[in-house]
């Protein structure tokens, strides 16, 4: 069966990130083949940004892509991907497409370079 698109959400409230990770969005990925993602950073641009994700309700995050080599070398469950995401610029926009049967969620942590930032997220989820 074709993998079709069920829905795109936005998350349209910026959220604001420090110098530690910040969660970005949580993702229920129970029903879900693939999850692809726009990530726009307003204002500091990103030092860290991480895919975790959980394969039951009960259990505890794990971080599956963490580093500029699985992010421009993309491998395994992300598909693809933009760029290093980890040092996203001020003012621009970092995307990736992700594998995530057989997870329950996927979550979205960045932190800023310095300061205060503010990042916005835009999804598409696709099942079967």
């Amino acid at each position: 069966m074709p993998i079709r698109e069920v829905f795109s959400e936005a998350f349209p409230a910026a959220v604001t990130t420090g110098t530690s990770l910040t969660d970005i969005v949580e993702i229920d990925a129970s029903a879900l083949k693939r999850i692809s993602a726009d990530i726009a950073v307003a204002t500091e641009a990103l030092d860290a940004f991480e895919i975790q994700v959980r394969v039951a309700g009960t259990g505890t995050y794990r971080t599956l892509k963490s580093t500029a080599a699985h992010f421009t070398a993309p491998s395994g469950v992300l598909l693809e991907c933009s760029g290093d995401l980890t040092v996203l610029a001020s003012g621009s926009n970092g995307q990736f497409l992700m594998d995530c049967a057989g997870y329950e969620s996927v979550r979205i942590q960045a932190s800023s370079a310095a300061g205060t930032g503010v990042v916005t997220a835009m999804f598409g989820k696709y099942a079967e």
